[in-house]
């Protein structure tokens, strides 16, 4: 039985078909149905246990209905009432009812690689929805998320950071189109909230969710530390894949929980509905798509090399990604090209001003992702003022100046503005036009003379740019006198 799951997998290295998925242990509590999907304690414990001293217990009345389910352990008690289809395990206890095959012994770990646990960063702004409101984000990073009894928070689709949840009773968070969240504390849920696709969005499933709680219990990470790594309250319904594989997954009594759920622990509250639905591998030896995350926006001065990002992409088989980036967009005439199109953060040289936009699609030995896209928009540059070369000319001598090494990297016009720093003292030195490209003067005195030069592209000033003119010695001019005669 176990070999056969094993082939069914196709990757050993994948979790494969799991409804529900304890690292370290799975309680499924009293009255409880399992309608599909298997459940699995991953490996061999030597405690502490979510109960007894087992790694998975199965609780009284306990029904799994799908024939081709099974259970996975250790160490299993099937407590009085239960009935269960299938199981694979070492060490059985208890009353329970097995309808279908018992297979020993259970090969452990069920999974070698747990599903990946990405980098979670999140924001600085903080969300209160007040009691019966209603708000949208928009993909990004947030702080602490807290809905308030009733109040609806609507997801747009894409990638989001959170510090931690707080959902209150009643309150719903939903989707309209497929994200991926990732809170970095705690997930705490009350009574009857919801958590899944948005009603309109019809064509989402659990599988077009995945929520990932980073956080440990209480502050230690211990078994019983409060509150828990992620809890659903009582009466929640959960449409979605949920993985908290530092702590104690938890739904409260009477909850419908639909997709798949790992954790350290996982413990399903008396009365709950349980059903696969996408899973973290998709069952019966699937392959999930791999996610591609091309990064954050970015604005930048031309010029720039940007380097990009695809680190954040996953995959939750645990298969090595692939990488490939395009350009599906850049200004006319630029000749911009990414150094390397598979590496995870190549670069590109940001050559003319405009809107950049790039692709990346990852795969992982099976399947391409869908792609992501991320956009670099320039910002404006200053213009550089180039005032000329310094000259040396001869008092008397009209001095023309030249800003035309001036430029703009953005190709913007630029106005110009000359004046003098300093000038000889009693000079009297006036620039013929102080706005042209190319002003003149007359050096009327021996000196030095220091002209500067700013140049605007129409949004902001250059530095300023400095030339010298210095004066040669002239040559001094011997005058005698008028002619004159005289007598003998």
């Amino acid at each position: 039985m176990f070999l056969i799951f094993l082939s069914m997998a196709g990757k050993a290295g994948a979790a494969q078909d799991f409804v529900v998925l304890g690292n370290e242990g799975v309680w499924v509590r009293q009255g409880s149905t399992i309608l599909s999907g298997d459940v699995g304690a991953n490996q061999a414990s030597i405690g502490p246990y979510l109960n007894g001293e087992q790694e998975m217990t199965i609780g009284h009345d306990v029904v799994v209905q799908t024939s081709n389910s099974r259970i996975f352990g250790d160490t299993v008690r099937l407590k009085s009432g239960s009935q269960i289809q299938n199981i694979v395990v070492n060490t059985l206890l208890g009353p329970g009812q097995i309808l279908g095959t018992m297979t020993t012994p259970v090969r452990l770990p069920l999974v070698f690689e747990m599903p990946p646990v990405p980098s979670v960063h999140p924001g600085s702004q903080d969300i209160d929805i007040p009691a019966g409101g209603a708000l949208t984000l928009q993909a990004g990073r947030y702080g602490r998320l807290k809905a308030r009894p009733g109040a609806i928070v609507t997801l747009s689709g894409g990638l989001y950071h959170f510090q931690e949840w707080d959902i209150r009773e009643d309150a719903q968070v939903l989707a309209t189109k497929a994200v991926e969240i990732r809170v970095k504390g705690q997930i705490d849920t009350r009574r009857h909230t919801v958590v899944g696709p948005a009603p309109d969005a019809a064509t989402l499933t659990a599988a077009d969710i995945l929520i990932i709680g980073i956080g440990i219990n209480g502050t230690t990470g211990a078994i019983d530390g409060t509150p828990e790594a992620v809890k659903f309250g009582e009466g929640s319904t959960v449409r979605a894949k949920v993985y908290a594989p530092n702590g104690l997954l938890r739904f409260r009594a009477e909850s419908r929980a639909t997709g798949a759920f790992v954790g350290k622990w996982v413990r399903m509250g008396n009365h709950s509905r349980i059903a696969l639905e996408g899973g973290f591998g998709l069952g019966q030896g699937g392959n999930t798509l791999p996610l591609a995350k091309a990064g954050p926006d970015q604005t930048v001065h031309v010029g720039m090399n940007v380097q990009l990002d695809g680190a954040d992409s996953t995959d939750v088989d645990g298969n090595l990604l692939t990488y490939r980036w395009t350009i599906l967009s850049q200004p006319a005439g630029s000749n911009a090209s990414l150094s390397d199109i598979t590496s995870i953060m190549p670069t590109l040289v940001i050559d003319i001003p405009g809107v950049y936009t790039l692709q990346l699609i990852v795969n992982d030995g099976t399947v391409d992702s869908d792609p992501d896209t991320v956009t670099i928009t320039t910002i404006n540059s200053p213009p550089v003022a180039g005032a000329g070369q310094d000259q040396t000319v001869f008092v008397t001598q009209s001095v023309l100046l030249s800003g035309r090494d001036s430029h703009d990297v953005d190709g913007d016009a630029l106005s110009f503005h000359w004046s003098f720093v300093s000038i000889p003292g009693g000079s009297g030195a006036t620039l013929s036009n102080p706005t042209s490209s190319t002003p003149d003067f007359l050096v009327d005195l021996a000196g030095t003379y220091h002209v500067q030069l700013i140049v605007n592209d129409g949004q902001e000033d250059s530095p300023p740019d400095m030339v010298l003119i210095n004066t040669h010695n002239s040559k001094p001019v011997a005058h005698a006198g008028q002619d004159q005669t005289v007598p003998v």
